[in-house]
Protein backbone atom coordinates (compact mmCIF):
# COMPACT_ATOMS: atom_id res chain seq x y z
CA UNK A 1 0.00 0.00 0.00
CA UNK A 2 1.11 3.81 -0.12
CA UNK A 3 -0.55 7.57 -0.38
CA UNK A 4 -1.78 11.46 -2.60
CA UNK A 5 -4.23 14.19 -2.26
CA UNK A 6 -8.05 15.76 -2.79
CA UNK A 7 -11.00 17.40 -0.95
CA UNK A 8 -13.46 18.97 -3.42
CA UNK A 9 -16.43 21.02 -3.52
CA UNK A 10 -18.80 21.45 -6.45
CA UNK A 11 -20.00 24.76 -4.92
CA UNK A 12 -18.12 27.53 -6.40
CA UNK A 13 -14.87 28.63 -4.13
CA UNK A 14 -13.66 32.26 -4.25
CA UNK A 15 -10.67 30.86 -2.29
CA UNK A 16 -7.51 29.51 -3.70
CA UNK A 17 -7.37 26.05 -5.04
CA UNK A 18 -5.00 23.43 -4.80
CA UNK A 19 -3.55 21.46 -7.47
CA UNK A 20 -3.15 17.84 -7.63
CA UNK A 21 -2.64 14.94 -10.06
CA UNK A 22 -4.02 11.77 -10.11
CA UNK A 23 -2.22 8.46 -11.17
CA UNK A 24 -4.54 7.40 -13.09
CA UNK A 25 -4.91 7.62 -17.11
CA UNK A 26 -8.94 8.28 -17.16
CA UNK A 27 -8.59 11.30 -14.57
CA UNK A 28 -7.89 14.46 -15.27
CA UNK A 29 -5.79 16.76 -12.50
CA UNK A 30 -8.13 18.39 -9.61
CA UNK A 31 -8.37 21.42 -8.51
CA UNK A 32 -8.14 21.47 -4.42
CA UNK A 33 -10.14 24.23 -2.47
CA UNK A 34 -8.47 25.40 0.71
CA UNK A 35 -12.09 25.64 2.14
CA UNK A 36 -15.25 24.16 1.56
CA UNK A 37 -18.34 26.35 3.82
CA UNK A 38 -20.24 23.13 4.60
CA UNK A 39 -19.84 19.17 5.27
CA UNK A 40 -22.76 18.78 2.44
CA UNK A 41 -20.59 20.49 -0.07
CA UNK A 42 -17.84 18.12 -0.04
CA UNK A 43 -17.79 16.31 -2.96
CA UNK A 44 -16.91 16.63 -7.24
CA UNK A 45 -18.53 15.31 -9.98
CA UNK A 46 -17.30 11.66 -11.23
CA UNK A 47 -16.25 10.77 -7.14
CA UNK A 48 -18.33 8.88 -5.35
CA UNK A 49 -18.30 9.24 -1.45
CA UNK A 50 -17.26 6.49 0.41
CA UNK A 51 -17.16 8.04 3.91
CA UNK A 52 -17.38 10.64 6.02
CA UNK A 53 -16.74 11.13 9.67
CA UNK A 54 -17.18 14.26 12.18
CA UNK A 55 -15.86 14.69 15.30
CA UNK A 56 -13.06 16.67 17.03
CA UNK A 57 -9.62 16.32 15.70
CA UNK A 58 -7.47 19.53 16.83
CA UNK A 59 -9.74 20.05 20.54
CA UNK A 60 -11.55 22.36 19.76
CA UNK A 61 -14.98 21.27 20.75
CA UNK A 62 -15.96 21.42 16.99
CA UNK A 63 -16.94 18.52 14.74
CA UNK A 64 -14.15 18.73 12.36
CA UNK A 65 -14.91 16.32 9.24
CA UNK A 66 -12.77 13.67 6.89
CA UNK A 67 -14.23 12.75 4.43
CA UNK A 68 -12.96 9.49 1.34
CA UNK A 69 -14.41 9.49 -2.16
CA UNK A 70 -13.57 7.10 -4.98
CA UNK A 71 -13.51 8.13 -8.89
CA UNK A 72 -16.05 6.89 -11.04
CA UNK A 73 -14.16 6.24 -14.43
CA UNK A 74 -15.84 3.56 -16.60
CA UNK A 75 -12.19 3.72 -18.05
CA UNK A 76 -10.78 2.33 -14.66
CA UNK A 77 -13.10 -0.62 -14.63
CA UNK A 78 -12.31 -3.70 -16.71
CA UNK A 79 -13.60 -7.19 -17.52
CA UNK A 80 -12.00 -10.02 -15.82
CA UNK A 81 -12.15 -13.92 -16.42
CA UNK A 82 -9.49 -14.58 -13.97
CA UNK A 83 -12.40 -14.80 -11.03
CA UNK A 84 -15.15 -17.07 -10.57
CA UNK A 85 -16.56 -14.73 -8.11
CA UNK A 86 -15.68 -11.35 -10.15
CA UNK A 87 -16.52 -9.96 -13.53
CA UNK A 88 -14.86 -6.71 -13.67
CA UNK A 89 -11.54 -5.58 -12.11
CA UNK A 90 -12.20 -1.61 -10.70
CA UNK A 91 -8.81 0.51 -10.12
CA UNK A 92 -9.79 3.84 -9.46
CA UNK A 93 -7.88 5.57 -7.06
CA UNK A 94 -9.26 6.76 -3.77
CA UNK A 95 -8.73 10.07 -1.91
CA UNK A 96 -8.94 11.00 1.68
CA UNK A 97 -9.30 14.74 2.94
CA UNK A 98 -9.37 16.00 5.87
CA UNK A 99 -10.66 19.51 7.34
CA UNK A 100 -10.75 21.16 10.61
CA UNK A 101 -14.02 23.30 11.82
CA UNK A 102 -13.68 27.02 11.37
CA UNK A 103 -16.37 29.27 12.64
CA UNK A 104 -17.12 29.29 8.19
CA UNK A 105 -16.63 26.03 7.36
CA UNK A 106 -14.14 23.97 6.85
CA UNK A 107 -10.33 24.42 6.10
CA UNK A 108 -8.49 21.74 4.51
CA UNK A 109 -5.34 20.47 6.22
CA UNK A 110 -4.66 17.02 4.61
CA UNK A 111 -5.37 15.06 1.32
CA UNK A 112 -3.92 12.27 -0.40
CA UNK A 113 -4.98 9.89 -3.13
CA UNK A 114 -2.75 6.81 -2.52
CA UNK A 115 -3.09 6.02 1.23
CA UNK A 116 -6.00 3.11 0.13
CA UNK A 117 -4.25 1.66 -2.99
CA UNK A 118 -6.78 1.02 -5.77
CA UNK A 119 -4.16 -1.91 -7.61
CA UNK A 120 -4.43 -3.80 -4.22
CA UNK A 121 -7.69 -3.17 -3.52
CA UNK A 122 -9.66 -4.39 -6.45
CA UNK A 123 -11.66 -7.31 -6.13
CA UNK A 124 -9.72 -10.49 -6.98
CA UNK A 125 -6.11 -8.92 -5.21
CA UNK A 126 -7.19 -10.01 -1.70
CA UNK A 127 -7.37 -6.34 0.05
CA UNK A 128 -10.70 -5.37 1.36
CA UNK A 129 -12.50 -2.26 -0.28
CA UNK A 130 -12.60 0.85 1.44
CA UNK A 131 -15.74 1.43 3.15
CA UNK A 132 -17.83 3.01 5.81
CA UNK A 133 -15.89 1.49 8.13
CA UNK A 134 -12.09 2.48 6.66
CA UNK A 135 -12.37 5.75 8.69
CA UNK A 136 -13.19 6.61 12.44
CA UNK A 137 -12.97 9.77 14.53
CA UNK A 138 -12.82 9.35 18.31
CA UNK A 139 -11.88 11.05 21.36
CA UNK A 140 -9.48 13.59 19.10
CA UNK A 141 -8.04 10.13 17.51
CA UNK A 142 -8.19 9.67 13.75
CA UNK A 143 -8.42 5.91 12.86
CA UNK A 144 -8.14 3.93 9.63
CA UNK A 145 -8.73 0.31 8.76
CA UNK A 146 -7.12 -1.44 5.94
CA UNK A 147 -9.05 -4.81 5.72
CA UNK A 148 -6.74 -7.99 3.98
CA UNK A 149 -7.02 -11.57 3.00
CA UNK A 150 -6.26 -12.96 6.37
CA UNK A 151 -5.67 -10.11 8.94
CA UNK A 152 -5.45 -6.22 8.82
CA UNK A 153 -4.22 -3.23 10.11
CA UNK A 154 -5.35 -0.11 11.26
CA UNK A 155 -3.47 2.75 12.72
CA UNK A 156 -4.28 5.70 15.15
CA UNK A 157 -3.27 9.48 14.33
CA UNK A 158 -3.58 12.49 16.40
CA UNK A 159 -3.03 16.31 15.44
CA UNK A 160 -0.24 18.17 17.68
CA UNK A 161 -1.33 21.38 15.10
CA UNK A 162 1.24 20.84 12.12
CA UNK A 163 0.67 16.94 11.39
CA UNK A 164 -1.56 14.02 12.04
CA UNK A 165 1.32 11.93 14.15
CA UNK A 166 1.12 8.09 14.69
CA UNK A 167 0.34 6.90 17.91
CA UNK A 168 -0.98 3.61 18.16
CA UNK A 169 -0.87 0.48 15.38
CA UNK A 170 -2.96 -2.98 15.88
CA UNK A 171 -2.58 -5.92 12.88
CA UNK A 172 -3.90 -9.16 12.92
CA UNK A 173 -2.88 -11.53 10.38
CA UNK A 174 -2.44 -15.57 10.06
CA UNK A 175 1.07 -16.99 8.88
CA UNK A 176 1.46 -21.27 9.13
CA UNK A 177 -1.58 -21.93 10.64
CA UNK A 178 -0.99 -19.66 13.92
CA UNK A 179 -2.94 -16.76 14.36
CA UNK A 180 -1.00 -13.43 15.47
CA UNK A 181 -2.68 -10.20 16.50
CA UNK A 182 -0.34 -6.99 17.81
CA UNK A 183 -1.58 -3.86 19.61
CA UNK A 184 1.13 -1.17 19.76
CA UNK A 185 1.19 2.40 21.80
CA UNK A 186 3.61 4.20 20.53
CA UNK A 187 2.93 7.06 23.57
CA UNK A 188 3.62 4.09 26.40
CA UNK A 189 6.12 2.39 24.47
CA UNK A 190 4.18 -0.71 25.12
CA UNK A 191 3.06 -3.55 22.57
CA UNK A 192 0.94 -6.36 23.62
CA UNK A 193 1.07 -9.47 21.31
CA UNK A 194 -1.46 -12.43 20.99
CA UNK A 195 -1.02 -16.06 19.54
CA UNK A 196 -3.13 -18.85 18.52
CA UNK A 197 -3.28 -21.86 16.84
CA UNK A 198 -6.12 -21.88 14.39
CA UNK A 199 -7.37 -25.27 15.46
CA UNK A 200 -7.09 -24.08 18.68
CA UNK A 201 -8.89 -21.25 21.24
CA UNK A 202 -6.35 -20.86 23.44
CA UNK A 203 -4.01 -17.89 22.97
CA UNK A 204 -0.75 -17.13 24.65
CA UNK A 205 0.13 -12.99 25.43
CA UNK A 206 3.11 -11.05 26.22
CA UNK A 207 4.39 -7.50 26.10
CA UNK A 208 7.04 -5.69 24.48
CA UNK A 209 8.59 -2.26 24.54
CA UNK A 210 8.64 -0.16 22.01
CA UNK A 211 12.19 1.13 21.13
CA UNK A 212 12.71 4.78 20.74
CA UNK A 213 12.60 6.42 17.30
CA UNK A 214 10.37 8.80 15.30
CA UNK A 215 7.03 7.39 13.73
CA UNK A 216 5.73 9.16 10.33
CA UNK A 217 3.17 11.33 10.37
CA UNK A 218 -0.25 10.52 7.85
CA UNK A 219 1.74 12.28 4.53
CA UNK A 220 4.95 10.94 5.36
CA UNK A 221 3.68 6.68 5.85
CA UNK A 222 5.11 4.58 3.37
CA UNK A 223 3.83 1.05 3.08
CA UNK A 224 7.53 -0.19 2.53
CA UNK A 225 10.11 -0.20 5.05
CA UNK A 226 9.73 -0.84 8.84
CA UNK A 227 7.92 2.19 9.49
CA UNK A 228 5.78 0.74 12.32
CA UNK A 229 9.08 0.38 14.23
CA UNK A 230 11.04 -2.39 16.44
CA UNK A 231 11.18 -3.84 19.89
CA UNK A 232 14.16 -3.18 22.00
CA UNK A 233 15.57 -6.49 20.75
CA UNK A 234 15.31 -5.07 17.13
CA UNK A 235 12.84 -7.12 16.09
CA UNK A 236 10.06 -5.41 13.71
CA UNK A 237 6.42 -4.55 15.11
CA UNK A 238 3.61 -6.48 13.11
CA UNK A 239 1.69 -9.00 11.89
Amino acid sequence: MRVGTSLCCAVALSSAMLPTAINSQSAQPLALPKFVPRVEDVGVPGWTRIALKTGDLDGDDRPDVAVLMRLTSKEEIRPSQSSSRHTSDDTNPFVLAIGLARPNGYQLIYSRLDLFPSDEAAPMRGDDVPDGSSIEIRRNVLTLFFGHLRGFDRLRFRWDGKVFGLIGYDCAGVVGGEITTLSANYLTRIARYTHAAISDDREKASLVRIAPGRRPSLDQLEWIGEWSGQDTHGNPLGC
